[in-house]
Parts: structure tokens; C-alpha cells; sequence
């Protein structure tokens, strides 16, 4: 996946291009979702990353990784709260 060397170079834009041209590809690529949710919260949009996040949420069956999925979106949401006060 071309969104994933993007990131690794730190070119951002071209990254959430990329990754929005393959989920619209195969809207069940999993890594997908959560690298995208992971450059918006890194970037500063934790409402995008929260929607990627619980996207990803839905799609996933394993215990674990839905118990890790939950912290991070927790902590989304944590975020969001404190900037709207």
C-alpha cells in the first residue's frame, strides 16, 4: 500500500490521499482505517481519526484488538472533550 511508504516518509498529504483512494477501493482494508485515523490525530483532526477509529471498531472481531481499539478511541474522545471544554 502506497499511503504506508507515504507515511514513512512524512509526506502527510500525499499518505491520506492514497489511503482515501484505497479504502474507497476495498472499504473493508482494515490498516487502512487505522493508519489514516492515526495520521489525522497525529495532525491534529482527532474528529476524523475518531470516525476512522470506530469504523475500524465495527469491522474488527478479535477481543483483543477491540479492547485496544477502545482505549485509543477513548482517549479520542478524552481529547475532544477538553478542546470543547
Amino acid at each position: 500500500m502506497r499511503g504506508v511508504e507515504f507515511h514513512r516518509e512524512k509526506m502527510w498529504d500525499k499518505a491520506l490521499g492514497e489511503l482515501d483512494r484505497t479504502i474507497s477501493l476495498d472499504p473493508s482494508y482494515k490498516e487502512a482505517y487505522l493508519l489514516r485515523g492515526m495520521i489525522y490525530y497525529d495532525r491534529g483532526s482527532p474528529e476524523k481519526a475518531l470516525r476512522d477509529f470506530e469504523k475500524l471498531y465495527a469491522m474488527v472481531s478479535e477481543r483483543r484488538v477491540k479492547r485496544g481499539l477502545q482505549k485509543l478511541i477513548d482517549e479520542v474522545k478524552r481529547e475532544i472533550k477538553g478542546r470543547n471544554g
